[in-house]
């Protein structure tokens, strides 16, 4: 039996089903995919988490649209109790250069200049990520050795693309644009970018479990004196 739906009614279907006809069909709801981001050493001012969050929603725009699993992105800046991350999601912490959470997980100091002190960011890839029953994980971290917001989403953005896509930078960098090795507030989102990224966004990428709990024990030991608090 058909069944008449006032205006208002109808609007508060929007999102749950489809009014074809007067028939409702149900339809499935579209959820939201999450990129989070830390800064326990305090970086960045409140203004600057605002812009890089919007910055990086314009840039996972496109991908979100092509990839057409996800209704929208959100990017959440979490705090120091975040305990743990949906396997789709991406993570990346913005930390000092001479404290590198990436360099900790591939077993050197992380004040280690070798492979840091040249870059802007780096992820490390332990395993096997893509599996949720394994040892594998990644991890990323953009240094904040930049103020500028623009610059500082296009790497935060280009980390992404190592973690999602899982590859070494002899590997990435070749694709071009937000892939470059070298990344600037000019450097541009591009097609083969947006499909790249599209392609493995919903895929399984189990983030370093204790990443934020190894920041905050270096910020901590940081700002109480302690002198190897980085080594």
């Amino acid at each position: 039996m058909r069944q008449a739906y006032t205006s208002i009614e109808r609007r508060s279907f929007l999102g749950l089903c489809l009014l074809a006809g007067g028939d409702v069909i149900a339809q499935p709801i579209k959820p939201t995919y999450f990129i989070y981001l830390s800064d326990i050493f305090g970086l960045l001012s409140p203004p600057q988490y605002i812009g890089v969050a919007n910055e990086l929603k314009t840039l996972f725009d496109p991908i979100i649209r092509l990839n057409g699993r996800y209704s929208s992105v959100e990017v959440l800046w979490i705090p120091t109790n975040f305990l743990k991350y949906p396997l789709d999601s991406l993570a990346v912490h913005i930390t000092p250069p001479d404290c590198s959470i990436a360099n900790e997980a591939r077993g050197l100091r992380p004040s280690d200049p070798r492979d840091v002190l040249l870059t802007d960011g780096a992820t490390f890839i332990h395993n096997d990520p893509s599996k949720d029953n394994g040892d594998g994980f990644v991890v990323s971290e953009v240094f904040g050795s930049t103020q500028d917001v623009t610059a500082l989403s296009r790497l935060i953005f280009h980390e992404g693309m190592h973690n999602k896509l899982l590859m070494s930078s002899a590997q990435l960098h070749p694709l071009g644009g937000l892939a470059s090795a070298s990344i600037g507030p000019g450097t541009l989102l591009t097609p083969g970018n947006i499909q790249s990224m599209a392609a493995v966004l919903h895929l399984p990428r189990v983030q370093m479990k204790d990443a934020l709990a190894k920041i905050i024990d270096r910020r901590l030991r940081r700002d109480t004196g302690d002198p190897n608090w980085n080594l």
